[in-house]
């Protein structure tokens, strides 16, 4: 045996949330089954710009298959084996390296469990520590998201993006930004 063929695969990230059993694994392709049946079976309640489930996961699914991989990280939140909800981390419109925006939504059969929160709340977490800050854009009919975002902390700025969504910060940002540096920053 050369010792190419000792090395294992890295196995996936988990990240722990406050919920017992509430965990929040990357998606890879062995996942594909399994998001494909959450997508389909179950009544959702996505943040990702009213995009219907099919498309959703035929995007997933070419983003999952490319020979390069996608700046965009998808997270599977599961409840002990059964995946119930999907979250996103992107590269914030802006470009800079040092933030994200987060989006997703999962099975309304789980809603009002405290599971959006925790799985949120644990990825805000998980990007601090690399060193991000963490925005989100919301529409503001999306009252459950807007709520949730005020929950988590976070601060709306009072502008809108290029497609109308409002635009909150998460208070992890230690700027002390001018209105003017804001919207510049936000590419506004």
């Amino acid at each position: 045996m050369t010792s190419l063929e000792k090395i294992e695969p890295s196995k996936p990230t988990v990240i722990e949330t406050r919920l017992p059993g509430v965990t929040i694994q990357d998606i890879d392709q062995d996942h594909l089954p399994d998001l494909q049946k959450m997508l389909s079976d179950n009544e959702l309640f996505f943040a990702q710009g009213g995009m219907v489930a099919e498309s959703l996961y035929k995007m997933i699914k070419t983003e999952l298959l490319a020979d390069e991989a996608s700046p965009t990280r998808r997270l599977g939140v599961w409840q002990d084996d059964k995946l119930i909800g999907m979250m996103s981390v992107s590269p914030y419109k802006n470009g800079s390296e040092d933030e994200v925006e987060i989006s997703g939504g999962g099975d309304k059969a789980f809603a009002r469990q405290g599971i959006a929160f925790a799985a949120a709340e644990a990825i805000i977490e998980d990007e601090n520590n690399k060193g991000k800050d963490v925005v989100a854009e919301v529409e503001s009919y999306n009252v459950a998201s807007v709520r949730l975002l005020g929950k988590l902390g976070f601060q709306a700025t009072h502008r809108h993006s290029s497609d109308g969504r409002n635009i909150f910060v998460h208070p992890s940002w230690e700027k002390n930004w001018t209105e003017a540096d804001l919207m510049h920053h936000l590419g506004l």
